[in-house]
């Protein structure tokens, strides 16, 4: 990541950083002092929804994250070789690239280079649902106590 930074100075990159100790002194010294890398201490959920959605590429390894980017129509280079996430791959959002540090650059370098292969990742329709489960099955619970009407099939 380091690198990917000194060879796009035109962005920014903004890095919340775990608070594990391990990880701390491995990030710090690498980076802290690249210009255009900020290295944030970890962001509450709305604060982290709020950096993801103002970003031009997400990169993580976090499988809440690549949902998150892909229902904010951000695209994703997830930092593995598989996903739990197989949908967001399927529909262009996620893009796998592994754990190896050449190849990794290369994709991350291929996106920020390319804003037309970004556009391309940014899904219309969100592969993980559309955020509404919750109340279908608060519905359905009621339905089945008699505290309501049968609700609308979805699917």
């Amino acid at each position: 990541i380091a690198e990917v930074a000194q060879e796009n100075p035109e962005f920014n990159f903004v890095y919340p950083v775990h608070l594990n100790p391990a990880v701390r002194d491995a990030v710090y010294p690498a980076m802290q002092n690249i210009k255009n890398i900020y290295l944030e201490e970890p962001f509450d959920i709305l604060s982290s929804l709020a950096a993801q959605k103002q970003a031009s590429l997400i990169i993580t390894d976090s499988g809440g994250i690549q949902e998150e980017g892909t229902a904010l129509g951000v695209p994703v280079v997830v930092l593995r070789n598989v996903t739990e996430r197989p949908e967001g791959v399927t529909v262009g959002a996620l893009k796998l690239a592994g754990n190896e540090p050449f190849e990794v650059k290369a994709i991350i370098n291929e996106l920020l280079q390319d804003k037309t292969k970004r556009d391309a990742m940014r899904v219309k329709t969100n592969p993980y649902g559309d955020g509404k489960a919750g109340d279908r099955i608060a519905k359905a619970i009621a339905w089945r106590f008699g505290l309501a009407d049968r609700p609308q099939d979805w699917g």
